[in-house]
């Protein structure tokens, strides 16, 4: 899983203010374990759910310059999730009809 300490040493490219990303960051740490069970379900295999968390949060720490304070953190998360999820079922589907 994903530890507090990784989260703040991973520099970021995007502009967003400090205490909007310590903020972010401490609701990444307090949800990840949430996601994990989410991608479980989905996914039904704890190997794929912990590398989909690991892609979901990496996007987030990506992408936290669009985060905006105050808003649903959990649905966001959940949201990229999601979009992860299908990602990968659909480069999946892609590589078998390639073969």
């Amino acid at each position: 899983m994903i530890r507090a300490a990784a989260l703040a040493t991973k520099p970021s490219n995007n502009n967003a203010k400090p205490a909007v990303r310590d903020e972010l960051r401490r609701g990444l740490v307090a949800i990840s374990p949430e996601l994990f069970g989410r991608a479980l379900r989905l996914s039904r295999s704890p190997h794929v759910a912990e590398d989909l968390v690991q892609d979901t949060i990496e996007r987030a720490i990506r992408f936290q310059a669009q985060y905006e304070p105050g808003t649903n953190l959990r649905a966001w998360m959940y949201q990229i999730l999601f979009s992860v999820f299908v990602t990968r079922c659909r480069r999946l589907r892609r590589e078998r009809n390639a073969m």
